[in-house]
């Protein structure tokens, strides 16, 4: 995460490759892996733009995630997910999300391989966690959905019956 404080007058620019991320007075996370193609900048609080040198690309406020695709030079953007500094805070909010999308997110944060095992990937939680341990949060997981949890190696494993 990087936060710039307002009384800073300088101006802020973070460069990832090719593409420009100017700080206009905010809070914003940077998502940049060399082997990914899209770059992603989640704005928490006030504003930053994105662009090229040889393209002006967008403005982004506070609850918005901007793109850039490196492949095709293109931007977008969304809504951020509200759990996007998860990586340092550890703390979670999911509203009715597919445990697909949990795991795969619980996985990034916590640097282990979750796997799911049998049509369990649609259910759905709503759930918060606040600095968590991954064992708590997968046996609350486990428990609010009948699953079954077993170690691979270092892989962690969810199974059970698919959802209603």
């Amino acid at each position: 995460m990087i936060s710039i404080p307002e009384d800073k007058k300088v101006k802020w620019q973070v460069q990832v490759n090719e593409l420009f991320i100017e700080d206009i007075g905010t809070v914003f996370n940077v998502k940049a892996y060399p082997t990914n193609p899209l770059i992603e900048v989640s704005v928490l609080e006030g504003e930053v733009r994105m662009y090229l040198q040889s393209k002006e690309g967008i403005q982004l406020l506070a609850g918005e995630k901007g793109i850039f695709d490196k492949n095709s030079g293109s931007f977008s953007k969304e809504e951020t997910d509200a759990n996007v500094d998860s990586y340092s805070t550890k703390s979670f909010s999911y509203l009715n999300q597919e445990l697909a999308f949990v795991v795969a997110q619980l996985s990034e944060v916590y640097q282990t391989e979750i796997v799911l095992e049998g049509n369990i990937g649609g259910c759905r939680l709503t759930v918060d966690f606040e600095n968590e341990e991954l064992d708590t949060i997968l046996s609350i997981i486990s428990e609010t959905l009948n699953l079954d949890i077993t170690r691979n190696g270092s892989d962690i494993v969810l199974s059970g019956a698919a959802c209603n």
